[in-house]
């Protein structure tokens, strides 16, 4: 049974953009919901707000691979969308706004539902769409929009796409159909072209027909505006240009007959971009104009993008047989050679223009600058700053470099052109990029609708932002300055860790990185840019990241109750990873991460401010860290120059890279306190943490890592074939991140590691159980018996106590160690995850009974109790030992659809230590879900379980769930909410500051980071 009163509000997205050229695209509607960003990330569509710099939702499950391009459709009002994908489906989304919602300013009243698809043999590279009105032109006149998709299977294929009748015929007032709506209908095909091996089409685009001539905004047709001009971009290098009747568009019942007007040569190397725009005085992006064309040059532009390391600009123009700026009765110019005549006869009249009107084409530009590939080019729209008559043009390169070229209309440019046979003189107005080592190359890019904003795709999966700044009047264009983005991880997100606080977020992945995310509630906003974002990137890597544990804050020091205070408020500042190596690696927040993590703050929290200013002085000189291009180790930059840090960003000689040299000298970016959220370069190479200690012993590649409550000891485990090698090593460890290198196997740390306190981290002993790969780490939570539970593919749990209870202090390892209390046998197959429940209260009618629960790949997740107890040795000593044995409660969570890949228990809902307090699970699943159920209280553990809620299909992820993780917020040390920066932190739940109005993150194999707010319970 599920509750319908509650439910789990998405409240943050994180995810990168897929590894393509037109995984991105930028809405160009002047309406409500329009000025949107849509971009592919793994098998979804990501609708992202640039206003505010967030990510609003995702489409529900569609496609069944990666989405390879996405577009909008112009005239939809920001309502539809098409993707391609690479399992060769192109769908087209509509947006279906919540009618008991409402429209909210934050978007997500907004469900998306594919309604139409077709499919292709192949990926899909590419689509283009257009719009085709009624001849009439008068308002509310029919419309039909044209389709046209690129695809490995080397068939460009038309689509019809009347989005009246879909918006009609999938329209439903069900409410069973809208929670579960009907598969989408058939895209209808309208014409196809195959092409040979040899030329695969990689990309389209499409465009209304040239005008023939001044003052004329169509083709010399008889119909008007009836002819469409089709661009393919091949493998051979080759731009393929065909023509079809518009009418045929309009009739639904109508194959389109394409014919083939030109092939434009000249590219050495496969075309990836095509774009076209009139060359008109004022044109707009759906293609109509208001007639004013250019009179010397009329036509259409056309430029491609090629991997060849250019880009070139195409004309295109109509000229009517025997016209005679035709060049005579042959269509040859008179100074044309005689072999040229022969060789190259112009082509017959094109059927569609009518019989009588022939294409003219000729290479406009070639743009020569970049120096790598060049994957796409957009046209900037001419409301921007481009201004009347002078068409710019942005190319996105593998060289980390976006380039705006512009026609030039000085006199030398005109000369030139006339010279060179009436082209115009392309130059480089602007170049926009990074020039650091962590950006491997633009896919993509998009403008906004008016041009003074960009957005571009990188290929770690980054969304990079440029705002064009206002130059003055008479100016030939402003300078373009970075603004905040987000995106997220490129891979597989393996592992999640809050800060002890619950104010920041830790996610770490296959794609290297480990990722910072936070609330960003202070000042400097970057225009709106507030909430949840990535601040910081502590950890570059060169392997995949397994797992990642934050420490809690050093215990408090007696007789200094500043020191205490702030390290209460500030508090993780150390964290543990470990990859896809032998090593853990330790990491400690430098002065500037604290200082920014404080202006994160909202003015109102003074104290937690003046906490954080505190704690940055004490972290010393480290002002971050950089990462050399031959290692591992994130090296501690000092602040030797004795910056204060407190500008956004750094002077002229700091960041001229060599002390105030000339504009040719490459900047670097200083790591300095960021009075607003960071920018992607920001991010890139002026967030690392200091790497304090290395912890070597483990054989393999590290499979999970545990910190315990009081921050004294650390658990992890390697992937392992054999007992031996299963062994759960713990660590003795260093609160405020100290330590040189330790270990059992490897001895001290690489060179170059920094040593901050006088207690070095160093491996305590091993404790034997599993016989396979240990999966799963956690300690009991504080309040609880000092216990440690062990997950293993094996199928089986162990439960680990301290040897001699009380012989210790709480989370030491003591002198005799730890062993193995337990070891119970628990799914039939290889068990996932483990986590244990809160403590109970010590009002409890067994205060020495925890609960934990598992999940594993035979679909159960089981509750267990674990009952720790003192018990005498043969000599009389006291030993620990504990009794494990499954829940009756289990039997009421049934086996579910998917294997359960992750589970976390949610703080208490309970501050005042009632025995009744429920619990409340939440289960991630291996299809993407998220379930979370709630059950028996500490009064009566055995009440059977119930569901609170499901993830919609919209904000679930899109494939398994690999981690879960509740925030807590610690407010134990000081009543006051502002001193936590939190003080709206139990508005949206019940006011009992656990369960209700909880926030549980999320990440899964989709690429994905996601918090969700628990409401209703």
């Amino acid at each position: 049974m599920v509750a319908a009163a509650a439910a789990l509000s998405l409240s943050y997205l994180s995810v990168g953009c897929n590894r393509a050229v037109r995984a991105g695209d930028w809405s160009a509607e002047d309406c409500e919901g329009g000025e949107l960003y849509a971009y592919g990330a793994h098998d979804r569509v990501v609708i992202y707000d640039p206003s505010s710099a967030r990510a609003l939702r995702t489409t529900p499950p569609a496609h069944s691979g990666r989405v390879s391009c996405v577009r909008w459709i112009p005239g939809g009002r920001g309502r539809w969308l098409v993707s391609g994908g690479a399992d060769g489906a192109v769908i087209v989304w509509r947006r279906e706004d919540d009618p008991e919602e409402g429209v909210h300013d934050r978007g997500d009243a907004h469900a998306w539902r594919a309604v139409a698809r077709g499919t292709h043999a192949g990926p899909v590279t590419d689509v283009a769409t257009h719009v085709v009105r009624d001849g009439s032109g008068a308002p509310g006149a029919p419309e039909r929009h044209l389709i046209v998709s690129t695809a490995h299977d080397c068939v460009v294929r038309a689509w019809l796409a009347d989005l009246a009748f879909l918006r009609i015929a999938c329209a439903s007032d069900d409410a069973d159909a809208a929670r579960s709506p009907p598969p989408p209908l058939s895209l209808r095909s309208v014409g196809e072209l195959e092409m040979p091996r040899g030329r695969a089409p990689l990309c389209a685009a499409v465009h209304r027909a040239p005008a023939r001539g001044p003052g004329r905004a169509g083709p010399a047709t008889t119909d008007g505006d009836n002819v469409l001009v089709l661009a393919i971009g091949c493998a051979d290098g080759a731009v393929k240009i065909f023509a079809c009747d518009a009418d045929d568009v309009r009739d639904a019942y109508t194959r389109l007959r394409l014919e083939d007007l030109a092939t434009l040569d000249g590219h050495a190397d496969w075309v990836r971009g095509v774009t076209m725009t009139p060359d008109a005085e004022d044109a707009f992006e759906d293609g109509t104009s208001t007639g004013a064309t250019n009179p010397n040059n009329p036509g259409l532009l056309l430029a491609s993008a090629s991997q060849d390391r250019t880009a070139r600009i195409w004309r295109l123009e109509l000229a009517e047989v025997g016209d005679g700026d035709d060049g005579g009765k042959d269509g040859v110019d008179d100074e044309t050679p005689a072999f040229a005549k022969l060789a190259a006869p112009p082509r017959p009249p094109a059927r569609t223009f009518g019989g009588t009107t022939r294409l003219k084409t000729r290479l406009e530009a070639l743009l020569v600058g970049h120096e790598d590939w060049v994957l796409s080019a957009t046209w900037r729209p001419r409301r921007g700053g481009g201004g009347p008559g002078r068409p710019s043009l942005l190319t996105s390169s593998m060289d980390r470099s976006l380039t705006l070229w512009v026609a030039s209309d000085s006199g030398a440019g005109r000369d030139a052109a006339a010279a060179g046979g009436g082209g115009s003189v392309w130059m480089a107005a602007a170049s926009m990029g990074e020039a650091a080592a962590s950006c491997l190359g633009f896919y993509g890019a998009a403008f906004n609708r008016t041009g003074d904003r960009i957005i571009a795709h990188s290929h770690g999966g980054a969304l990079h932002a440029w705002r064009e700044e206002d130059a003055g009047e008479g100016s030939g264009g402003g300078a373009w300055t970075p603004t905040p983005a987000t995106a997220g991880h490129a891979g597989d997100v393996a592992c999640v860790a809050w800060d002890v606080n619950g104010r920041y977020l830790l996610t770490s992945g296959m794609d290297f990185t480990t990722r910072l995310h936070a609330d960003w509630r202070g000042g400097g906003g970057g225009g709106g840019a507030k909430g949840w974002r990535q601040i910081a990137r502590p950890q570059v890597h060169g392997h995949a990241i397994r797992c990642v544990a934050t420490l809690p804050a050093p215990a408090p020091t007696d007789g200094d109750d500043d020191a205490s205070t702030s390290s209460s408020i500030v508090g993780s500042t150390v964290f543990v990873s470990g990859a896809d190596e032998k090593i853990l690696r330790v990491f400690r927040s430098p002065g500037t991460f604290l200082g920014t993590l404080g202006e994160s703050l909202p003015a109102s929290a003074s104290a937690a401010r003046a906490a954080f200013a505190r704690a940055r002085a004490a972290a010393g000189d480290a002002a971050g860290a950089e990462l050399p291009q031959l290692g591992l180790s994130n090296k501690a930059v000092d602040d030797a120059n004795g910056r204060d840090g407190s500008t956004d960003e750094p002077s002229r000689d700091e960041s001229s890279g060599g002390g105030g040299f000339d504009d040719d000298v490459v900047a670097s970016v200083t790591p300095t306190v960021l009075a607003a959220p960071p920018t992607e370069e920001t991010l890139a190479q002026a967030t690392l943490w200091p790497e304090t200690c290395k912890l070597y012993g483990h054989g393999d590649d590290l499979s999970c890592v545990a910190a315990h409550p009081s921050g004294k000891l650390i658990a992890s485990a390697c992937e392992a074939r054999r007992e031996g090698a299963a062994d759960v090593w713990i660590w003795e460890a260093s609160a405020s991140g100290g330590g040189g290198g330790g270990g059992g196997g490897g001895g001290g740390g690489e060179s170059g590691t920094t040593t901050t306190t006088t207690t070095s981290w160093r491996p305590a002993g091993r404790l034997p159980g599993a016989t396979l790969t240990v999966v799963s780490l956690a300690f009991a939570p504080r309040g609880a018996r000092d216990m440690l539970l062990a997950a293993s593919r094996d199928r089986h749990v162990c439960v680990y106590v301290p040897a001699r209870p009380g012989a210790a202090a709480y989370g030491a390892w003591g002198a005799d160690g730890w062993r193995l209390a337990r070891r119970a046998k628990a799914h039939a197959k290889a068990i996932y995850s483990a986590a244990w429940a809160p403590p109970p209260p010590a009002s409890a009618e067994s205060p020495d009974e925890s609960v934990f629960a598992t999940g594993a790949r035979d679909r159960r997740v089981k509750l267990w109790v674990a009952t720790a107890f003192d018990a005498r040795g043969p000599n009389g000593a006291s030993t620990g030992d504990a009794d494990v044995a499954e829940s009756p409660a289990s039997s009421s969570i049934p086996a579910f659809d998917a294997a359960a890949t992750a589970v976390a228990f949610a703080p208490p809902r309970s501050r005042d230590g009632g025995k009744r307090g429920r619990l409340t699970l939440a289960i991630g699943l291996e299809d993407g879900r998220v379930r979370v159920w709630s059950g028996g209280g500490f009064g009566d553990r055995d009440a059977p379980w119930t569901e609170l809620c499901v993830v919609s299909a919209c904000d679930g992820h899109a494939g398994a769930v690999r981690a879960l993780a509740w925030r807590t917020v610690n407010r134990g040390r000081d009543d006051d909410d502002d001193l936590n920066g939190d003080a709206d932190g139990d508005a949206r739940g019940d006011g009992d500051g656990g369960g209700g109005g909880a926030t549980l993150a999320t990440v899964g194999a989709d690429h994905s980071v996601r918090l969700f707010d628990l409401i209703g319970v």
